[in-house]
């Protein structure tokens, strides 16, 4: 559901950019060559799948069991790329960096005893294809790749101790679009998605007693500099 309402809301701001982008007057700029620098306002929903081995259900019998764990998170980042424009094909790639405020409940039982997840920085490189749809709109694709780092806590109300603290990278796939105000300025929205490779739980004598499975959706609204 909430990846959902993050699709529709992220297709309605690209229609109203388009519209806004017919009905402004600019000088004549090459908007989208060249090099660039931004910040943007991250909201992260997450739907971590957690696998617990050979835990006791009701009838007594040891297997493995899936909880899924969902969070909502706020962060920011900084971001830096070069573009070029051919006739309306678009060609570029960028850097960035990630931050987000918070932290994921994985587990939680009875009321002194949980899991919970952090991961309080991103950083990653894509590469983006895109379409001039006009003169100062610019929709494109992306795909990437990201390193998060990923710290497990165990408490029990009255202590908090590590589990693990770990780097991992996923894949990133991303859509996103871009209006330019000026010649120097732009706004736009981007949405990506990130399914981490698993992390394992440790336990006893280096044995794992579970595995977590990060999965992260991402919807940005940026501001860019383009250098020109």
């Amino acid at each position: 559901m909430m990846l959902r309402t993050i699709l529709i809301s992220a297709s309605l701001a690209s229609v109203s950019l388009v519209a806004l982008a017919e009905d402004m007057n600019y000088t004549n700029c090459d908007y989208f060559s060249g090099a660039y620098v931004g910040v943007s306002g991250l909201y992260r929903s997450t739907n971590d799948k957690i696998t617990i081995n050979n835990a006791v259900i009701a009838d007594d019998h040891l297997r493995n069991v899936d909880i899924y764990a969902g969070h909502d998170g706020w962060g920011g980042g900084v971001f830096a790329g070069f573009g070029k424009l051919s006739n309306r094909a678009y060609f570029g790639a960028e850097i960035y960096g990630q931050a987000e405020v918070g932290k994921q409940k994985l587990v939680s039982i009875g009321d002194d005893y949980y899991y919970a997840i952090k991961a309080p920085y991103t950083y990653g490189a894509t590469a983006k294809l895109g379409y001039l749809a006009s003169p100062q709109a610019l929709v494109y694709v992306g795909l990437g790749a990201e390193n998060s780092r990923f710290k497990l806590i165990n408490g029990t109300g009255n202590a908090d101790h590590d589990v693990f603290d770990t780097h991992k990278w996923a894949v990133v796939p991303s859509v996103g679009m871009d209006l330019a105000l000026n010649c120097n300025w732009q706004v736009g929205a981007r949405f990506s998605y990130a399914n981490y490779r698993s992390i394992d739980i440790p336990g006893q004598l280096d044995q794992a007693v579970g595995t977590v499975n990060p999965r992260r959706a991402n919807f940005a609204l940026n501001v860019t500099y383009h250098i020109v």
